[in-house]
């Protein structure tokens, strides 16, 4: 399938610009030099995409879009053979989700840098190396995933993996797999106590409301007994008057 060499789409809508979800392509998804554009949306939907070649957004590929749902889509995507994206970029106009690939299994991730500023990798899978972003990189997109993405271990365990399987004891910017791994843990360790500090500060201010609603219903005036006091009824000496 080619959406390649000048193809340009916009539109709008949290539907997406092109839409490709759960559809199966025997070749290639080629959208090299390709513009989509979302005014409030995702440019492209492909969720559940399989592709038994490439997934190509390189070579002047722009996607640009907005919206809680990011700008490209491929979660849960298996993409057989690359996903190519070196001279490519797309961009979320509010600072949101760029590139969603979580859950996605790829052949050969040759991500290109500066293609995403935020991509979501949780649950991501993919053969060798990626290329294109260092691992700086990478572990500043685990670190920071954006609103209302938490923690995962995963994105940490497949970096590492993936410089073991490759022989590659230590990455060009002289990080090694166990530093990575340890990279994560230190990030879950993080994660975890900041999820302690919020239940914690939760709990003082349910403690709180409770003492001040206590206080109020203490400091309430109560009620005298139904028909007033016995004193008033029989008189203020409490003996009951003669006829």
């Amino acid at each position: 399938m080619f959406l390649r060499d000048g193809f340009r789409a916009a539109g709008a809508g949290q539907d997406g610009v092109v839409r490709l979800p759960g559809a199966h392509i025997g070749g290639q998804l080629d959208c090299t030099g390709g513009e989509l554009t979302s005014a409030d949306g995702p440019a492209l939907v492909a969720d559940g995409l399989q592709a038994d070649g490439g997934v190509f957004l390189r070579g002047g590929f722009r996607a640009a879009g907005a919206g809680e749902l990011g700008v490209v889509r491929l979660a849960g995507a298996h993409i057989g053979g690359q996903l190519g994206c070196a001279g490519g970029r797309t961009r979320h106009g509010g600072g949101g989700l760029d590139l969603d690939l979580y859950q996605c299994q790829i052949g050969q991730l040759l991500l290109g840098r500066g293609f995403a500023a935020r991509p979501d990798a949780r649950g991501l899978r993919y053969g060798g190396i990626p290329d294109g972003p260092s691992v700086d990189d990478w572990l500043g997109w685990f670190r920071d995933p954006g609103p209302g993405l938490g923690y995962d271990a995963q994105p940490y365990q497949q970096l590492a993996a993936a410089h073991r399987a490759a022989g590659s004891p230590t990455s060009p910017s002289g990080w090694r797999p166990p530093s990575i791994d340890r990279a994560g843990q230190v990030a879950g360790d993080l994660e975890a106590a900041r999820r302690r500090a919020e239940h914690a500060e939760t709990d003082r201010d349910t403690a709180r409301a409770q003492a001040a609603q206590l206080g109020a219903q203490s400091d309430a005036p109560r009620p005298g007994p139904i028909g007033g006091s016995r004193r008033s009824r029989l008189g203020c000496s409490g003996r009951r008057s003669r006829p």
